[in-house]
């Protein structure tokens, strides 16, 4: 397998393994089983909410609190990701320290 970067970001996982202690290959294995795990996740998000409706506040904060999920974590994100929360002011704040905008739709 062979895989090409931007210069830009190259230099950035090459940087990122480093710090990490491990080898590009295994970093680059570690990001792309946390991005499979973010897409499993987000499909069966999706699934849920077309049978089950929308997660409640309440479901958002019981799951928070057994995952052991701090509000207000630091999360990596891409365009058009959902993020669930149950205070959306955690979003608008992260966006705001990336210097980006945030589209928070409350349910």
């Amino acid at each position: 397998m062979s895989v090409s970067f931007e210069r830009a970001l190259g230099d950035r996982t090459l940087s990122a393994a480093r710090r990490s202690g491990t080898g590009v290959s295994s970093w680059l294995a570690g990001a792309a089983a946390a991005r499979l795990r973010a897409d499993a996740l987000r499909e069966f998000l999706d699934d849920w909410e077309a049978e089950d409706g929308a997660l409640t506040t309440d479901e958002l904060r019981r799951a928070e609190a057994e995952l052991g999920l701090r509000t207000g974590e630091p999360v990596a994100a891409e365009p058009g990701d959902r993020i669930l929360t149950s205070d959306p002011d955690d979003i608008r704040r992260l966006a705001t320290a990336a210097g980006t905008r945030a589209a928070v739709v409350t349910c």
